[in-house]
């Protein structure tokens, strides 16, 4: 399900050439797909509009989500995760394989908070586990501050795919 906040994301709410670039990313393969632009210009709309579209299994994961599910494994070889009302307990090989065989993932505001090491091999480890394979990321960051804020290899895994700036 979308997270809350997001239920009337729809696709007549993205801009005309976001929805085009997305279409047409998706259709050949780009991936990963990265929305950015300034807070409020409908990054994550468009990110749940393709969520709610989607017809196979996916995820929605906050960026700041999965770094923390992470860090429950430095105290616990299982952890309980839930999907939905349901219980899931997974190891941190399940954790990263349900995040792998998944039809898409997308992961909201990559770029909130610090750049810890922690922060940036998961999202380094993200993207390779991911690559060719529908990922949808939003956030504030332009391409430069990625650069900045992880490094080279960050950006450049994400310009394998698709960058597309909302205005």
């Amino acid at each position: 399900p979308l997270p809350s906040g997001y239920s009337n994301s729809k696709w007549a709410k993205v801009p005309i050439e976001a929805r085009r670039a997305m279409s047409v990313a998706a259709s050949n393969g780009d991936w990963p797909i990265y929305l950015w632009g300034d807070a409020g210009r409908g990054q994550s709309c468009a990110a749940a509009a393709a969520f709610a579209s989607w017809s196979k299994p996916a995820i929605w994961l906050g960026f700041s989500q999965l770094c923390d599910d992470l860090n429950k494994f430095n105290t616990s070889q299982i952890v309980t995760f839930y999907s939905g009302a349901t219980p899931v307990d997974l190891s941190k090989s399940g954790y990263w394989q349900r995040l792998k065989n998944t039809g898409l993932v997308v992961v909201d505001e990559i770029g909130t908070k610090d750049s810890s090491g922690h922060r940036f091999d998961t999202f380094l480890q993200l993207l390779e586990l991911r690559k060719k394979r529908p990922l949808i990321l939003t956030g504030n960051l332009s391409p430069e501050k990625i650069s900045d804020t992880y490094d080279e290899r960050v950006l450049s895994r994400i310009y394998e795919g698709t960058v597309i700036q909302f205005v």
